[in-house]
């Protein structure tokens, strides 16, 4: 075989056979007999070949098409070559050997077409290979191209996405905005025009009349006393007695304002309601949502009216003047539905007002029911009564479960209230004059409300005297200036949590500062105290809000310390895991998260079941979000916060609370600031006055 593959390459071309004796006449003559060259030929091997002319099978298996074509040429060669040597060759045997070398030279040119076609296959193969090869790495690369810009594409659509979302919010707040505003014109030019007006619950200002009539009122026929508690005899005449000098004295009144005093002397004439209510003319008082009714009946030690604290209301008007119009009737529902919003979590189910021109009384009353997430209610008027009736309805009213205010559950040895400052489910705050260091000094005392104190009642107390017996608090935290368990007063006759602290201050808001200097100072204040409370105390306080800083004379004070959190005395200390008890308008972002996430599994999502570890920086993020609810207090009060705590319906209002964290993080104005919460940077964080300018006045 090497021999074949190392062959000349014009041996591949087959010689031409020599002449012969017969056609060369006289040329030599062959010198080897005919049986020897036979002889020969035949010692040569060559494999027999098929009937049809094609190779030796042998041949064809073991040689390539290439090397059976030199073989055959070989065979030719050896031929010729053998032929040649012979001498004595016949005719017929040279007959026979050109036969045998033209069979084989047909072989021969058979194979070489065949080669040249399969190279043109293989040619034509190889080329389709490569542009097939080709046309797939294009498409390959198309592909990947297309797929990096449905990415970008899709990244796109999101980022749109969100940014519709946000401007649709903005739309909606900015329509609500430019409602309420037209809303608020409307109420002004109503007032302006003497036509009061009143927001409904859906946030519509409509007038007065329209509000009485908005709603079914039932009317009921003439009272039925057998359910009140009657007056006895001497009562009932002490009141005719009293209702003849009133009808008598205001005979010749025609002005609404001259009746208020003989109306005032008749009431606090009736000494039986001692020690039951205290009568209170409150017709230049606003204590109502800025309105003034004429007369409030209040629980006894009541010296100044609180919505939280009144049984009812009497309107008065000129005497002739017809007081059964829906204009006077919606005056007094308003007044009714505003009480209901102050004691309705108190339990309270009915309220009543009266209205009275001295000849005609009229009572209406309004009861209401909660079912789960909503309020029902009824509006009931009832016939014109007398002044006789009209005492023996408030004097049995005033002793029935449901129709009264909540109690108040301060010690009676503090003596008259001098202001509710607040009341709600939890805790129940009033200002009281005691004497303390020697001189009387106005307190604010906390008292619990419930049955048994809570832990928070509890935990609040120890917090404050932590923090006075650490003796070096600065101004900016609440003191704690009567402990009657350890100034030997003794413990609440109720078992109640009950302490005095000091001072009692205002509402915090940007309408106290004249000058920007003075808002600087506040929020510097209001960080040493954080500041002090985080490193020196070792509290955190965890409900940072408006509500829970106050102003006393132009310094800032931190209170409420239910929901604090009081971690170990060694710095490097951790809190440990907890639920989460604090504002929900400073909730931390991991808690949102968390409630956010456990809805997704099917969970309640209730921010206060969420446990996290509390960490001193959300006290700063809180802080961050007070200077911007300072900014802009209309959109805080409007965003429903408390349907975070509702059980799977809060998930829209918790992702609003994640999208705004995002955004504060993400703002120009407001991400350094944000920063500076998140690494717990005290004295830059003092500087966030720099985004409250306004001109002095």
């Amino acid at each position: 075989m090497s021999y074949l593959l190392t062959m000349a390459p014009d041996a591949r071309v087959p010689p031409t056979p020599p002449d012969t004796p017969d056609t060369q006449p006289g040329g030599p003559q062959p010198t080897l007999p005919a049986d020897a060259l036979a002889e020969k030929i035949s010692a040569l091997s060559i494999p027999s070949w098929g009937e049809d002319g094609s190779l030796p099978t042998t041949i064809a298996q073991d040689f390539p098409v290439t090397a059976q074509s030199l073989y055959t040429h070989h065979l030719l060669t050896l031929c010729w070559d053998t032929v040649l040597e012979c001498a004595d060759v016949s005719m017929s045997q040279q007959k026979r050997v050109r036969k045998a070398y033209g069979l084989l030279e047909a072989v021969h040119n058979r194979h070489d077409i065949l080669i040249r076609e399969v190279k043109g296959s293989i040619a034509g193969i190889t080329a389709d290979r490569d542009r097939v090869t080709a046309e797939k790495s294009y498409l390959e690369a198309q592909c990947k191209k297309w797929e990096e810009q449905c990415k970008r594409w899709e990244e796109q659509s999101k980022q749109w996405k969100e940014e519709c979302k946000r401007l649709r919010g903005d739309i909606d707040r900015e329509r609500s905005r430019v409602d309420r505003c037209q809303l608020s014109a409307d109420y002004w030019k109503d007032r302006y025009n003497g036509n009061k007006s009143v927001l409904t619950a859906q946030g519509n200002a409509i007038s007065r009349a329209a509000a009485w009539e908005s709603e079914e009122v039932i009317h009921q026929p003439a009272m039925n006393w057998s359910t009140h508690t009657k007056l006895t005899r001497t009562q009932q005449t002490e009141v005719q007695k009293a209702v003849t000098i009133l009808l008598r004295t205001t005979q010749q009144m025609a002005a609404e304002i001259d009746l208020y005093r003989p109306i005032d002397q008749f009431l606090s004439s009736l000494k039986f309601f001692n020690n039951r209510v205290n009568f209170l003319n409150t017709s230049q008082t606003k204590y109502l949502v800025r309105q003034a009714p004429d007369f409030s009946i209040c629980i006894p030690r009541v010296t100044k009216p609180h919505p939280a604290l009144v049984h009812g209301v009497i309107e008065v008007k000129k005497r002739g003047e017809d007081v059964d119009t829906a204009k006077h009737l919606g005056q007094l529902k308003e007044y009714m539905l505003n009480l209901m919003k102050s004691q309705c979590d108190q339990g309270r189910m009915y309220y009543w007002g009266f209205l009275t021109n001295m000849e005609t009384n009229i009572l209406v009353e309004i009861t209401q029911h909660r079912h789960q997430d909503h309020l029902t209610r009824r509006i009931m008027q009832y016939p014109p009564m007398e002044w006789l009736e009209m005492v023996q309805y408030i004097y049995s009213t005033c002793q029935k479960d449901g129709w009264i205010p909540p109690k108040l559950h301060f010690r009676d040895t503090l003596g008259p209230l001098v202001d509710l400052i607040a009341c709600n489910k939890k805790w129940q705050l009033g200002e009281f004059q005691l004497p303390l260091g020697g001189q009387a000094q106005g307190i604010v005392v906390k008292v619990s409300v419930g049955a048994q104190p809570e832990q928070s009642h509890r935990h609040e107390l120890e917090v404050l005297r932590h923090i006075r017996n650490l003796g070096s608090q600065p101004a900016s935290i609440v003191r704690l200036v009567w402990d009657p368990t350890e100034d030997g007063v003794g413990e609440h006759p109720e078992g109640r949590i009950e302490f005095g602290i000091s001072p009692r201050g205002k509402r915090f808001s940007l309408d106290n500062f004249s000058k920007r200097t003075d808002a600087d100072t506040v929020f510097q204040e209001i960080v040493d105290g954080i500041r002090w409370l985080h490193e020196t105390a070792r509290v955190i306080h965890r409900d940072i809000r408006r509500d829970n800083i106050i102003l006393d004379k132009g310094h800032p004070i931190i209170i409420d310390f239910d929901c604090s959190y009081v971690l170990n005395s060694h710095p490097s200390d951790l809190a440990d895991i907890t639920t989460y008890a604090g504002g929900l308008i400073c909730v931390p972002n991991d808690v949102i998260k968390t409630a956010i996430t456990e809805i997704d599994i099917g969970g309640g999502g209730q921010v206060q079941t969420m446990t996290y570890k509390p960490k001193i920086e959300h006290d700063l993020f809180a802080f961050v979000i007070l200077v911007i609810s300072l900014l802009f207090p209309k959109q805080f009060e409007k965003f429903p916060v408390h349907r975070m705590s509702w059980r799977r319906v809060g998930r829209p209002q918790l992702e609003e609370m994640d999208r705004f964290h995002q955004e504060c993080e993400a703002s120009e104005v407001w991400g350094k600031w944000w920063l500076y919460a998140k690494q717990a940077d005290y004295e830059r964080l003092k500087a966030i006055g720099d985004v409250c300018q306004f001109p002095s006045g």
